[in-house]
This record gives C-alpha cells, structure tokens and sequence, in this order.
C-alpha cells in the first residue's frame, strides 16, 4: 500500500458537507457569548448604580467634627502639606486638639488607627531590613576580609606540644590549654593586635587539634593566624606564644610538671578561595537587603508613607521621591478629577444589552473549532474514502465507484448536491443504476480476460448498500453466464476464509468510510498468499 495524500480540494468539500453542524455551533456560539455580553453589561451598571447610591451616601451624611469623622488625616496631611504658608505642627496640633509636645505620639495613634494590620506589617518590614542591612554593613566595615587580597594573604601557622610522663595527663592539659587558647583574655589581646571587634577574631585567629600521631606522653594542637599584614600575624603569634607560657609555672604548680613548647612555627603568604567567596557573601547579602528594602518601600501607600517618616524621622512626611508637579499639570490633574454631582446627575450610563461584537466572535470562534475538529478527524481516519483510487493505493484495477444518493432526504439536500458537485468536477456523474451496470460490465470483462466462469465478490464489511450491491452484481452476471458468489467478512469468518480455497478470481467489494486501508491490504496479501487473481475492486459510497 502506498502513503495515501491528503487532498486540500478533497479536505474543502469535506467541511463543507458539515455546513449544518456549522451553522448549529455557530448559532450556538452566538448566543452563549451574546449572553456573555449581557451578563457583563448588567453587572457594570449594577457596579455603577452602587457607586452612584455610595456617593449619594456621602453627601448626605457630610464631615462630622473630631478626629474620627469622614475626613481622612492622609487628606488633612496632604492638604497642610500643599499650602506653604500654612504651619503644618500647629495646624496638625490644632486639628488633633492636642498639645504640640504631644503631637508626634498623637498623630502614630491616628495613624495606627487608619493603617491596616498588613500596612503596619509592610513598615515593620522595611524598618527592619533597614536595621538589618545597617548590621550587616557595619560588619562589613569591621571585618578583616574586606581588606584581604584573597591571592595574597598572610598565614601564619604554630604547633604547640605537650608532654609529661603520663599519656593520659598529656592528654588532658593539651585540653585545658586548647581552652586557654581560646578564652576572652586572649581573644581580647589578639582582637586588639588585628585592629579588630572582638566578635570578628574568627577571621583572623583560629585553633585545631594535632593532625599527627600522638608521641608517647604527649599530645598537640595547632593554631592559625591570617591577616593582609605579616607583622601583626607575627605578633598575634608571638602574643600567644608569651600567653601559654606566662600560665605553664601555675598549670605545673596545680597539675604538675610537664612541658610545652613550639615545635613547627611557619609564616608566609597564601591564596584561600573562602576568603573570597566570603567577601561576595558579604556584597551579595548587602545587595539582596537593598533589593528588599527598595521593593518593600516602593509599594508603600501615602499612609505608610506617613507612618514610617514618623517613625524613622519624627516628622510627618510623604514620599520623598514622589515627582513634584508643576501648577499646570496639578491644575490638569484638578480637570480629570472625578465630578461626584456629575456622576449623580449623569446616573447610570450603562445598559444592559447584547454585543454584536460579542455575537459575532462567538460565531467565528465556534466555526474554527468544529472546523479544526473536522480537519482532525479526516486527517487521522484511517477507512477507505470514496474519493479514494484503488489503482494509486493498491496497484489493483478499480473497476467501479457505487455513488450514494447525494444529499438523500436530509433537510436541504439540494445544498450537499451542490457541493458534492464540486468534488467532481469535469466528471462524467453517473446514477447508482448506470454505475453498477458499469461496474458488472467491468467484472464480466475482467473474468473473461482470466478464462473465469465463476469469481467471488470480496469484502470486509458487505452489509447494507455494499451487500445490495453484491447481490445486483451477481444478478447481472448471472445473465451474461458468470457465476458469482459473495464472500463477507473473509478476514474475520472462518468458514468464509476456507471457501477460498475453491476461488480462482476475487472482485474486493468495500465500503467508505467503513473498511480500513489496513484491512484491504491484508485482504491482498491474503489472496496473494492463496495465489488467487485478484480482478480488481470496487468502490460503494
């Protein structure tokens, strides 16, 4: 079987014999979206009449006096803040009904009044990814990393021993000299040296048990020191050294005798990648706090605007980096305000009503769905198509087409026969009757071409038309002398399948859109297996 083509012309008549169910879902498509556009444009002017019985509202109640009335204290804000000439502590104090001393903590109540959980919740954010990256900074500031050359630093490393003449003993007071090498004194003594906060000796100075074996009644550990200046980790080093020793005649007094001595010392420069992967630690963290810190006060509203320069300056501000306005463009701004009295007066201006827009899209879009839907199916139907040439597929003669009734008693029959016209155009159109006269005519031709008296009419699913058919068919031969026997589902009935084996000729009988290209090969390469002169097939619609 060859690759079937798929046929643009075909795949057009095709779609266009669904016209109905177009139609249907387009009118269907239509009213759902209109529908659509109904529902949206009743509830706008449900949206608009609330608005409009809201400003009503409003009018009508008026400004109650006190702190607690209509007027809003962003607006009484902003007001003070707009006129120069107006001073804006007293004014506030007036308003309040407070003492000026009074009024910072007067105007944090009203505010915290007004501002809402998740407001307040934005400003203790920002306050404290402020708190956190000044933290951060200054520990920056203060840390010896930031002054490192991380290719080029300066390291300086000593063992220490301790021995006695007990394994255990040594042991132990190699412990109690690690502590010491770590207690405050001396961490304040070497913090001192670096030029660092104590809490920053970590960078410069630290302490690791003996990596080597232990000697027999002995045991080590081994400090480090790293700096960008050689002197001081020397002196670090030194500081230790006259440390330890300065508490060995009171450790021998308590403990008794034992030693400790230095027995590696090394100084010299050095490349550590965690020093630098520390440093851009340190940019990265304070470049993410800076993100936060802009994100968060970015979204910030007027109020928390108020709230946070309160808190931050004890001033009442707004943002610092709103763009000033010229008087012309506030006074442009002043037009483009919303008119309450002209709202009310103008009252809904909104109708509900049905979108031709709306409709029309509807219709469009349903269209391009069932027309895709049928794109699909035609493209992944895997039966035999009454358009469909036996000889292209097969290489077997097609010796007939059966055409249906074309548009048959369905309402508007007339308009399938019109497009079915299309599809053959420049064709000879024939009636069933001429078509299978034709078709028998051929099959006679062909038995007498094969010496055949008898032949067998073959097919997969020979059931109404296509088993009239066979039956007229046969009927027809029967009169010119040719007998014909008619051999259904051949691929799927035993019993038919075994009278095969008497047939020297075949006819393949099929009907579109029901028999499967797949089952007509095998039906070939069955009749080839059986060594049977295949005459030819015919097609009925």
């Amino acid at each position: 079987m060859k690759e079937r083509e798929i046929n643009l012309i075909d795949l057009m008549i095709e779609i266009l014999l669904h016209w109905r169910g177009i139609v249907i879902l387009m009118l269907a498509g239509g009213v759902l979206l209109g529908a659509f556009s109904y529902v949206r444009t009743s509830q706008s002017a449900k949206e608009q009449a609330a608005r409009i019985e809201e400003l009503k509202a409003q009018l009508e109640e008026g400004p109650e006096e006190g702190t607690e009335g209509n007027i809003k204290l962003k607006d009484a804000i902003k007001g003070w803040m707009d006129n120069e000439e107006i001073n804006l502590e007293e004014s506030m104090a007036k308003w309040l009904n407070v003492n000026p001393s009074e009024l910072e903590e007067a105007v944090k109540k009203q505010l915290e009044k007004e501002l809402t959980e998740t407001q307040r919740n934005n400003v203790e954010y920002a306050l404290y990814y402020e708190e956190l990256h000044r933290d951060k900074e200054a520990y920056q500031e203060a840390s010896v990393y930031t002054r490192m050359d991380p290719e080029k630093i300066q390291r300086a490393e000593m063992t220490f021993l301790v021995s006695s003449d007990d394994l255990e003993r040594s042991y132990n007071l190699e412990r109690i000299y690690e502590d010491m090498a770590n207690n405050v004194e001396l961490l304040t003594m070497l913090a001192d040296i670096a030029d660092v906060p104590v809490a920053n000796v970590g960078e410069v100075y630290s302490l690791s048990r003996g990596s080597g074996g232990l000697m027999k009644g002995s045991d080590s550990f081994r400090v480090t020191m790293t700096h960008y200046d050689k002197a001081v980790c020397q002196k670090m080093a030194q500081a230790i050294v006259d440390f330890l020793n300065s508490r060995h005649d009171s450790m021998a007094a308590q403990l008794g005798e034992h030693e400790i001595s230095v027995v590696s010392q090394t100084v010299g420069e050095v490349g550590i990648s965690s020093v630098l992967t520390a440093q851009r630690n340190m940019v990265s963290e304070l470049l993410s706090l800076e993100s936060s810190i802009a994100r968060t006060k970015g979204a910030f509203t007027d109020e928390e605007w108020y709230y946070y320069n309160l808190l931050t300056t004890g001033k009442v501000a707004g943002n610092p980096y709103a763009v000033k306005v010229s008087e012309e463009e506030a006074a442009e701004a002043e037009e483009g305000e919303e008119d309450i009295m002209s709202i009310i007066n103008a009252g809904v201006t909104v109708t509900p009503r049905i979108s031709v827009k709306y409709v029309i899209l509807g219709m469009i879009l349903a269209a391009f769905v069932y027309v895709f839907a049928i794109f699909m199916l035609y493209v992944l139907n895997s039966k035999i198509r009454s358009t469909d040439n036996l000889q292209e597929l097969y290489e077997i003669p097609q010796l007939g087409k059966i055409p249906g009734d074309a548009g048959g008693k369905k309402l508007f029959g007339f308009v399938d026969r019109w497009i079915l016209a299309l599809r053959y155009w420049n064709q000879r159109k024939f009636t069933p009757k001429e078509a299978l006269d034709l078709a028998a005519v051929a099959v006679k031709m062909a038995a007498g071409k094969n010496a055949l008296k008898t032949v067998s009419l073959v097919g997969c699913d020979l059931k109404d038309r296509a088993l009239n058919t066979c039956e007229e068919i046969r009927m027809v031969l029967a009169e010119e002398g040719v007998e014909a026997q008619i051999l259904n589902n051949v691929l799927y009935d035993a019993e038919t399948m075994e009278k095969l084996g008497d047939t020297k000729g075949v006819v393949l009988v099929e009907k579109a859109d029901s028999t499967l290209y797949a089952e007509v090969a095998r039906e070939l390469e069955l009749l080839r297996r059986q060594d049977i002169a295949i005459l030819g097939g015919i097609i009925v619609e």
